[in-house]
């Protein structure tokens, strides 16, 4: 009986350590995939924000806000990934369609990561250009994310995008740290009951 509270313990921080985590590695996924979005301006009603993550790379297919944005009134769009992810990596794209009118036309962005929606931390910066630059590959180390902006800050067309990927190495998000807390606590409490008892025994 006097080892129980030692067997408590050490299965509490086993857990804290690898199945709280993770239990195990996965594929790469795209945790965007129908994430929720918003956006500080309204969309044209054929384009709104949900098409930015639909996986559908079609013209049709894409967010787009009728204003220019601008280095001191960006226009942006945010991704919530609805849990915390270690990312791997982040795909940026707009479309061309086959009409030569647009072709050419350009998007400068700058890119946002945050943990809470609070506090916001550039990690990139570029410009997306139809038919000739399309796309933008961000390949990111050590960063853990919940949410994602995508500033428009410039262009010859209107804000717009025609999706965004964010690739995580692992399909199960990032504990939140109360998560751990808990478990080390729990881990604490079993080995201290099992001292304890063991001394109680002892004596």
């Amino acid at each position: 009986m006097s080892d129980k509270g030692w067997i408590v313990g050490w299965a509490a921080v086993v857990c804290a350590t690898f199945m709280a985590p993770r239990v195990a590695m996965a594929s790469v996924v795209n945790v965007a995939l129908s994430a929720d979005t918003s956006s500080n301006r309204a969309a044209l009603p054929s384009f709104p924000t949900s098409k930015a993550v639909d996986g559908d790379l079609s013209f049709e297919s894409r967010w787009v806000a009728p204003d220019f944005g601008s280095e001191s009134n960006p226009i942006w769009l945010k991704v919530d990934l609805g849990h915390l992810y270690p990312i791997q990596e982040v795909g940026l794209y707009i479309p061309d369609g086959t009409d030569p009118f647009y072709f050419g036309w350009y998007v400068d962005y700058r890119l946002y990561s945050s943990p809470d929606d609070i506090s916001w931390t550039q990690i990139a910066d570029g410009r997306l250009i139809t038919r000739d630059d399309p796309t933008d590959t961000l390949v990111l180390a050590g960063l853990s994310a919940k949410y994602l902006r995508f500033d428009a800050v410039g262009g010859t067309h209107w804000a717009h995008l025609g999706e965004i990927t964010v690739l995580s190495p692992e399909a199960d998000p990032v504990p939140e740290p109360s998560t751990l807390v808990i478990w080390s606590l729990l881990g604490t409490l079993g080995i201290t009951v099992g001292w304890r008892r063991r001394r109680s025994s002892a004596a």
